[in-house]
């Protein structure tokens, strides 16, 4: 019985999380501490107490590996020690010296310039929108079908160039979304002109998370929301918190039946775990339905680990072709090597030529290279964090574009590595450099006197 280990786990990073000195009120720490907790530590404890609910609907070699392993436990606590080290040893100067230099300006015209520049990457990821609605035959289509684009490695409706736009304009409106965010918080200068904008870029960030399928991707505008309101306010405004819980509990009970509100799905998309029952058979189920997306990051673990054949081993190829995945390859003509997540579906579900389980951070460096690509991920990842959260430490004070520079660094660079999911993650990444690019090169136009 393990809930008393992955409760004192719990609590230990609760209380850590606390008490300890922050960069801001929410740093890279924070957001690792809370979706390790999530997708770990809590499935670790509803594993433990309901094991009749939480396994039934993965095959049961999974379950086997996953139900009361010590091994599995060890590993999650590993695992936060590996990334809280040398984040705490790189983020407190002791190691690395090398902090780039940055000047400051001054730029009167802040706001009318932010407020373009948002309304440039609207203008831009709405037509993509339309582009790629269009090519599917109109919107209810495109969120019909949305399951089968996303899970279904064989589709040929998905390929090449359209897929490219796919994963291009979605990080464009969530951009937008925390920049008009952050300046209507921090900035009162035209605040009903940037108030229209957001609701916008949050009615069609939505939107595009139809269109792209999953629960995740409909749940990102209100976590970014969140994270950024958080960010800006340097405390939690409980309204606000209401509002995000309730939200979150929406999409993740009622994604799924929105999406079927708009056609029949055409996919080979599976219910994963049965998640989203019918209101009206299963409402007793609702705490298990939504508690139960959380623990799939949980389950590869102990396949991973003991159930790896030397073949099966990927010697992190996705993570060296994922610079390449941001080029569309109906141009350049070449091959990807096949996503992890396939594998991982296959240990959790049994089933092949879908790829719907993450496999999380952890079983991500097992399914790669065994224990020292488990070691090499963490480690790797706490240092990347601790490093930036320095070089903000020491700048935050005089400049102005290095916060919303920060945000964005903090929803990809703290959040797309838990997927397990290198092309994902290089392809929102490289949105996200994008903008963060031209915020430098033209840094001019994000500082205040």
């Amino acid at each position: 019985m393990l809930f008393i280990p992955y409760f004192t786990l719990l609590m230990c990073i609760v209380v850590y999380e606390l008490q300890r000195k922050k960069v801001s009120y929410i740093d890279f720490l924070t957001i690792f501490n809370a979706f390790f907790s999530l997708f770990y530590v809590i499935p670790g404890i509803l594993v433990s107490v309901w094991p009749e609910f939480y396994l039934r609907d993965i095959s049961s070699k999974a379950a086997e590996l996953t139900q009361n392993n010590v091994v599995v436990f060890i590993v999650v606590v590993c695992a936060y020690l590996l990334f809280l080290i040398p984040y705490l040893f790189v983020r407190k100067n002791i190691f690395y010296n090398g902090i780039p230099t940055v000047k400051t300006y001054t730029d009167p015209s802040y706001q009318k310039k932010i407020i373009l520049f948002s309304v440039v990457m609207i203008t831009i990821a709405t037509i993509l929108f339309t582009i790629t609605i269009v090519s599917r035959g109109g919107l209810s289509q495109a969120i019909a079908i949305a399951g089968l684009l996303r899970s279904d490695k064989d589709s040929v409706m998905d390929k090449g160039f359209m897929s490219y736009l796919l994963y291009v304009y979605p990080y464009m409106f969530r951009a937008s979304l925390i920049l008009l965010t952050y300046a209507i918080l921090v900035y009162p200068q035209m605040r009903l002109v940037k108030i229209l904008l957001w609701g916008i870029s949050f009615a069609m960030a939505i939107l595009a998370g139809l269109v792209m399928g999953g629960r995740l991707n409909v749940l990102y505008p209100f976590v970014l929301v969140f994270i950024t309101v958080v960010f800006a306010k340097q405390k939690i405004p409980w309204l606000i918190m209401t509002v995000f819980c309730l939200s979150s509990l929406f999409i993740i009970y009622f994604e799924k039946g929105l999406s079927n509100f708009f056609g029949q799905e055409q996919s080979l998309h599976l219910d994963i775990g049965n998640a989203i029952y019918s209101i009206s058979s299963n409402r007793g189920n609702a705490f298990f339905s939504i508690t139960r997306e959380f623990c799939y990051m949980l389950y590869p673990i102990g396949s991973s680990i003991s159930d790896m054949n030397p073949s099966e081993y990927q010697f992190f190829k996705t993570l060296l072709y994922s610079p390449l995945c941001i080029l569309p390859s109906s141009i350049f003509n070449f091959n990807m090597p096949e996503s992890v997540t396939y594998l991982s579906t296959f240990k959790v579900l049994g089933v092949t030529n879908i790829a719907i389980t993450y496999p999380g951070i952890i079983a991500y460096g097992f399914f790669n290279l065994s224990w020292i690509g488990f070691i090499l991920v963490m480690v790797l990842w706490g240092s990347i964090l601790g490093y930036v959260d320095r070089i903000y430490n020491q700048y935050k004070k005089n400049c102005a574009f290095i916060s919303l520079i920060y945000i964005l660094l903090l929803i990809i660079l703290g959040l797309s590595p838990f997927w397990g999911n290198p092309y994902a993650a290089a392809r929102s990444l490289a949105i996200y450099v994008m903008i963060c690019t031209f915020i430098l090169l033209f840094r001019r136009l994000f500082y205040l006197k």
